[in-house]
């Protein structure tokens, strides 16, 4: 077993053993995993230690999870119960009906900014094609995991959406939110994406222009009901929900379904 600090922030430790998740991921992700572990400063994980306030990614042979100090217990995600479950079945959604998703497998949609996958899996699970990038190693791996355990076809890109060039009908854009002045409770996949996520204000800024690049038919964008528009720039039209608001950038008509 060895424990691989990949930044300054979270640590990253891996059992190889033949029983272990790590068996599980493709040939690609192991090298991945193992680069990660190789280019890592040794003297900077001394330096640091395991200190309890900073998140860990652990893989071993009970799955992929993280340990962060804002959470009683470690976390696993899945796809196959509890609130995912019941939005799955819920194939009319309001995801589904503006990225065109509930018209099925005749639409492409590409997930830009993937995160645990959460919305890429409920727009494949109304049968359209999709594809997701995520440029963090670990937000990744969680996801790849989950992947592994679900039927689900998704072609998750461990990337960053600016550094490779995507066709699809449809972008989907959603930018991890502001954090609140209001103190209120934070959901468990609010604080692994918060200790996870690599953010930029600059990435933010030039992920619109470039899904509208990539888009062929539409770019939506997901905000809070009161945020800017995504780098200032008015959509074609928003739908509009208690808390959130969907911005639709077209292009051109989504196929038939």
């Amino acid at each position: 077993m060895s424990i691989c600090p990949l930044s300054e922030s979270w640590f990253l430790e891996v059992d190889q053993s033949i029983n272990s998740a790590y068996q599980h991921f493709s040939l690609e992700d192991q090298q991945l995993i193992e680069t990660f572990c190789k280019t890592q400063s040794q003297a900077r994980f001394k330096e640091i230690g395991l200190n309890s306030k900073i998140p860990v990614l652990h893989i071993n042979t009970e799955g992929v999870f993280a340990k962060i100090s804002d959470l009683k217990n470690e976390f696993r995600l899945s796809f196959e119960q509890g609130e995912m479950a019941r939005r799955m079945a819920q194939a009319s959604e309001t995801l589904c009906r503006v990225t065109g998703a509930s018209r099925g497998k005749i639409m492409t949609i590409h997930d830009a900014t993937a995160g645990l996958c959460r919305e890429s899996i409920l727009m494949a699970s109304c049968g359209a094609k999709v594809s997701a990038s995520e440029r963090s190693l670990a937000l990744y791996l969680l996801a790849k995991d989950a992947l592994n355990r679900s039927n689900i076809p998704i072609d998750l890109l461990k990337k960053n959406s600016l550094d490779h060039q995507v066709q699809a009908h449809v972008v989907y854009l959603d930018p991890m939110f502001p954090k609140s002045k209001k103190k209120a409770a934070v959901g468990k996949e609010a604080v692994v994406l918060r200790a996870f996520a690599e953010q930029s204000m600059d990435q933010e800024e030039n992920l619109l222009e470039w899904a509208l690049d990539s888009a062929i038919c539409r770019v939506v964008v997901k905000r809070p009901i009161k945020a800017e528009y995504l780098a200032q720039k008015a959509p074609t039209s928003s739908v509009k929900g208690k808390a959130i608001r969907f911005d639709i950038y077209g292009k051109q008509k989504l196929p038939k379904a």
